[in-house]
């Protein structure tokens, strides 16, 4: 079965849904300047209200080691997704240093960037198309290059939402990752998140 990773966590309300659905993951977006940046205090404070047995990843962009490293001494976090043009040397370090899983996020434009993906140091390569774009990439080019994809276990994220998410299922990724699709009015919805985290499971 897929695990599921519900991202963009910004408010205490977000909290309490993902402790009452029980998705594997969560995501809150550590790096400022994004739509569902968060400060560190609200990053704290949520985590206090999260069940020990779903983990925390912090979503960085670009950001220097000694920040992540902060967020992860602290407990705030318990993974790394690193979400910008981070160097593999610069993972390497950070996994030796954290002993921490590293989430590492890949812009699918062709099947060149999934092949390369195979050799980053990441425990989970995450395909997404860019930055919280809320767009789905080329399933095609996708479709073709994942045959060939000797790698890390992976998800799929990119414009995923309770009605389309089956149809990234179909290419056995180890997890699905949402964020924008389980919202309304620009905040999680509790039903929406509970949509799919069932249409997820009940495909066993």
């Amino acid at each position: 079965m897929a695990k599921i990773k519900i991202c963009g966590l910004r408010r205490t309300e977000d909290a309490e849904y993902v402790n009452t659905l029980k998705p594997e993951y969560c995501g809150m977006i550590l790096t400022p300047g994004f739509k569902r940046s968060i400060t560190r205090e609200t990053a704290a404070e949520i985590a206090s209200r999260l069940d020990a047995g779903i983990i925390r990843v912090g979503v960085f962009v670009n950001d220097e080691g000694a920040v992540i490293e902060k967020y992860v001494k602290s407990g705030i976090i318990r993974a790394v997704q690193l979400h910008g043009s981070e160097s593999p040397e610069f993972a390497r370090r950070l996994k030796k240093a954290l002993f921490v899983p590293i989430i590492k996020a890949v812009k699918v434009t062709c099947e060149e960037d999934v092949l390369k993906a195979a050799d980053y140091p990441a425990d989970i390569v995450l395909f997404d198309n860019g930055t919280g774009t809320g767009e789905s990439f080329d399933r095609e080019i996708f479709r073709k290059a994942i045959k060939k994809y000797k790698g890390p276990e992976f998800f799929i994220a990119g414009g995923l939402n309770p009605s389309n998410v089956a149809g990234a299922l179909e290419f056995d990724p180890s997890g699905v990752d949402v964020s924008g699709g389980v919202e309304k009015n620009g905040f999680k919805d509790f039903e929406l998140m509970r949509e799919f985290i069932r249409t997820v499971r009940s495909r066993g």
